[in-house]
């Protein structure tokens, strides 16, 4: 009898070492925290939030008809729309102290994805311009990139309307592109640098072999009846 009840608290010890053991192994275990609301509300408010993955954006210009012509008739875009917007309401959003604007919006194609770029002339404004020599000169937005069919086509375009290429342009672009990518510089009327990138189509070679002279036509003999009559 005794010895059976040593047995049992022999028996019942080890249990409990084990249950024990086994208890400190759960305890050290990582857990897994469940995510709290707040900082589920916290992700969803960082997550991304844009509308439309264009951005738009506005060049102030000296003169709103020239800028409106060169990036119409020398860059391509489209007149989308144009507006005013009235003293107040410049000033109550914040973009110029009791000053009217008048906006063209311009469009880089057509359907909702086009970029837009508003050009924005403002009367009265001291029309201060930033220093544009280089990238290197200011800081802010420093250059406009548009992406052509045809660069050599594009750069015509521009030197037509005064904007020639700036330094050694065109220059190809380092990468695996098919076909190869070139980049050129040039200025808008207010010296705005704008990046031209585009393939260099190559040119179709000439046909140099020499033509054969055309056969003389054959003088169409006259009718016998006319014969006849000019015997007579």
């Amino acid at each position: 009898m005794i010895q059976s009840t040593r047995f049992c608290l022999r028996k019942f010890a080890c249990y409990g070492l084990v249950g024990m053991l086994m208890l400190s192994l759960v305890s050290f275990a990582p857990a897994q925290e469940k995510p709290k609301r707040g900082n589920q509300r916290m992700a969803q408010q960082t997550l991304p939030h844009f509308q439309s993955a264009i951005v738009h954006f506005g060049i102030v210009v000296h003169d709103i008809e020239v800028s409106r012509e060169f990036y119409t008739k020398a860059l391509g875009f489209e007149e989308a729309s144009t507006f005013e917007v009235a003293p107040e309401q410049a000033t109550k959003i914040g973009l110029t102290h009791q000053l009217p604007l008048k906006v063209y919006v311009m469009k880089a194609g057509k359907g909702e994805n086009a970029t837009q770029v508003k050009l924005m002339e403002i009367y009265g404004a001291p029309n201060q311009r930033v220093d544009h020599t280089t990238i290197a000169h200011s800081l802010g937005v420093s250059y406009l990139t548009v992406m052509v069919k045809n660069l050599p086509r594009a750069i015509a375009m521009a030197k037509k309307y005064g904007a020639a290429p700036l330094a050694e342009g065109p220059v190809k672009i380092a990468g695996d592109a098919e076909p190869p990518l070139y980049i050129v510089l040039v200025r808008d009327p207010d010296g705005n640098l704008i990046e031209l990138i585009g393939p260099m189509p190559a040119k179709k070679p000439r046909d140099t072999a020499k033509k054969k002279p055309a056969k003389p036509k054959k003088e169409a003999e006259a009718p016998a009846d006319s014969k006849v009559s000019s015997e007579e």
